[in-house]
């Protein structure tokens, strides 16, 4: 038997069941509210610069990001109930 198809079916295996993992969920949505971050800033922001965390482009990426992660992990607890 060929070994290297083998390997080829455990390497699928592996990277299918990554995107079933809770993990792929966390990493993913938390890029999608580091992009939404910047997004606010973009649009909404704050034009006169007084304001703390929307003057800055990186601490609203951060600041999305970390809500995303934080609503992320909050809702893949309670549906695992």
């Amino acid at each position: 038997m060929d070994n290297s198809k083998i390997n080829d079916s455990v390497g699928n295996q592996k990277s299918v069941t990554f995107f079933k993992s809770k993990w792929f969920y966390k990493i993913s949505l938390t890029l999608i509210g580091v992009i939404g971050g910047y997004l606010y800033y973009y649009f909404i922001g704050c034009s006169t610069g007084s304001c703390p965390l929307k003057s800055n482009p990186w601490l609203m990426m951060a600041w999305g990001g970390l809500m995303a992660y934080l609503l992320t992990d909050l809702a893949l607890s309670y549906f695992k109930k």
